[in-house]
């Protein structure tokens, strides 16, 4: 960003510690975005954010239920595959273990 600026905006005449600040905002935000990826992946926020996400799909049912907004059929579709995909998310590795005919044992951190 601070390269584009100073290549493109010719006569640009910001002070030096708007670079530091945007740099250093950057950065976090970078290192935020792969701390939350490595959350989702290895840890129990995947399940959380998979439900977090159907927030929209809940707000689009509540505004057919409550406003008489009637979803296309397009719409409609896209909710059920949302829901479907959390659901999956949320609770893949039970369903994946019970196909597969393993025990299922509760983890020992949250019995």
């Amino acid at each position: 960003m601070v390269i584009v600026n100073i290549i493109i905006v010719p006569g640009h005449n910001l002070p030096f510690d708007i670079y530091v600040r945007t740099f250093f905002t950057g950065f976090i935000m970078i290192l935020g975005g792969i701390m939350i990826a490595h959350a989702f992946t290895k840890g129990y926020a995947g399940v959380v954010a998979a439900l977090a996400s159907t927030q929209a799909i809940w707000t689009t049912i509540l505004t057919w239920v409550l406003y008489n907004e009637v979803p296309n059929g397009m719409e409609i579709g896209g909710l059920c595959a949302g829901f479907a995909g959390a659901l999956v998310i949320a609770l893949g590795k039970y369903f994946f273990d019970k196909f597969k005919g393993k025990e299922i044992v509760p983890d020992e951190e949250f019995s």
